[in-house]
């Protein structure tokens, strides 16, 4: 958000049309902080489950008391984050347009190229841990992530509670519920917006 949706304007394309910025942007400036404060309440939930150990292999922190207890509060963060999701909603409902858009400015060559190869820099100069580093994401990925994300947590916790072991299945039942509902909202969005 802070590299690529605020080099747009340097792309002539865009700067030409200002309604198409604020297209392809969307309402992305809502939803980063809604993503920051479960990031960071993820990474807590993790670090105080002891999970995220890397001197320990993977399958032994997925045995590990820890992994029980974090799958628990992983499902009461999801429940709590829920409600909050229905910010997607207009992001998600506006993709089609907005992937047009990039379409659009693709076929026009070098200058999306330069601006990719541009903020692709930029991340890399900003990337603060050595994964991000690790791979450089092109326009079309980083704009596709919201809405996967959101596709994403039923699923992970439809696995959690098929594979969970000393969890309670009604919690996680009820978090799968509450997400699917958030997708549903989303979803509703889109097929409207369509």
């Amino acid at each position: 958000v802070h590299v690529f949706f605020a080099q747009l304007p340097t792309v002539p394309f865009f700067a030409e049309d200002p309604r198409r910025i604020d297209t392809v942007v969307r309402n992305s400036a809502a939803i980063l902080p809604v993503h920051k404060q479960f990031s960071q309440r993820l990474d807590t939930m993790v670090a105080a489950a002891g999970i995220a150990r890397t001197d320990v292999p993977e399958h032994q922190r997925a045995e590990s008391p820890g992994a029980s207890n974090a799958v628990a509060e992983l499902a009461w963060i999801l429940s709590e984050f829920a409600p909050q999701l229905e910010v997607y909603s207009d992001f998600c409902s506006r993709h089609k347009e907005a992937l047009g858009l990039i379409g659009a400015v693709e076929q026009r060559g070098t200058e999306w190229e330069t601006y990719q190869q541009r903020c692709g820099d930029l991340a890399s100069m900003n990337a603060s841990t050595d994964r991000t580093k690790a791979k450089r994401l092109l326009f079309r990925d980083f704009l596709i992530k919201p809405v996967q994300r959101l596709c994403l947590y039923p699923v992970v916790l439809d696995m959690l509670l098929r594979n969970a072991v000393d969890v309670e299945g009604t919690q996680l039942a009820e978090s799968i519920d509450k997400m699917r509902h958030a997708v549903e909202i989303v979803d509703d969005a889109s097929r409207k917006r369509d």
